[in-house]
């Protein structure tokens, strides 16, 4: 990387033990304002991120139907990278109940701190403005194990959000309508109300799967997102036509479902690919 003005420098530091009946984990990350990852991602910049976490976790040898009780709790402390400033915080305690049947419900509580140095617009018509803001939710799910014809995640959530309140809602799992073929339906839904004005969100998928072989996968998706007002679908076919060899054909396009009648067509994409195996 050309020498530039900064620190272009990151490091990650961590101690973990992942024992079965107690965890512990503790971390630090810095990450410099002039870092460059060359390839790949960079998400955020300019950060120091302190984080612990601790785990006890008995199994209930006596119970027929409870496998094992999970307290846990953990903290994530977010400053700049000279460690003056406080830009977030995140403190969160969990209880979970695993079964025998492997399904699980849990109840988590988060405590949230977050520091905003410019406004920000989380939707339209509604700017947070810059300030310091503390707010918690409570929130819990129940998880169906995959043996189950209908498996995923049923989740809840409400409490406050900024300067204001939050409820959510959601789901993402998989129904088995055969061993060949099944859907993958996923649904969040959020109310949102601030003292800068109230909206809701939504976002829905469902995806279909079909293997007529093991070597062969028919694949579609569709979603909605109520934020850009978008429609979009994507069909995947991936055959391995020999070992170790594959095509793919990929279709996928884009509507914008604001216009009248009939959803616009926003942009459209047809990709092949093809690999094969050389073996010497």
């Amino acid at each position: 990387t050309p020498e530039g003005v900064g620190d272009d420098a990151s490091y990650r530091a961590q101690v973990a033990y992942n024992g079965d009946r107690y965890g512990l984990q503790i971390g630090h990350l810095m990450v410099g304002d002039a870092f460059n990852p060359e390839i790949g991602f960079l998400r955020r910049d300019d950060f120091r991120l302190n984080s612990v976490q601790a785990r006890f976790s008995p199994r209930l040898f006596s119970s027929r139907s409870i496998r094992r009780l999970v307290w846990q709790a953990s903290v994530n402390h977010v400053t700049d990278e000279s460690g003056n400033l406080l830009e977030s915080r995140e403190a969160q305690g969990l209880f979970r109940t695993e079964l025998e049947s492997g399904d699980a419900w849990s109840i988590q509580y988060t405590h949230r701190y977050e520091f905003l140095d410019s406004d920000f617009q989380i939707a339209q018509d509604v700017v947070i403005p810059v300030g310091e803001y503390r707010f918690g939710a409570v929130s819990t799910t129940y998880s169906l194990n995959q043996q189950h014809r209908l498996s995923g995640r049923f989740n809840a959530e409400y409490g406050s959000f900024f300067d204001g309140d939050r409820t959510a809602i959601g789901y993402s799992g998989r129904i088995e309508i055969s061993p060949r073929f099944s859907l993958e339906p996923s649904l969040s839904q959020n109310w949102v109300d601030l003292a800068e004005g109230g909206f809701n969100t939504r976002l829905v998928t469902a995806r279909a799967i079909f293997t007529p072989s093991a070597r062969s996968a028919l694949s579609s998706l569709i979603q909605y997102n109520s934020i850009n007002n978008a429609w979009s679908s994507n069909v995947r076919l991936r055959w391995e036509y020999s070992p170790g060899s594959e095509l793919f054909l990929v279709y996928s396009d884009s509507r914008d479902t604001s216009s009248q009648g009939f959803p616009e067509l926003q942009d459209r994409t047809l990709a092949v690919k093809i690999t094969r195996l050389l073996r010497f």
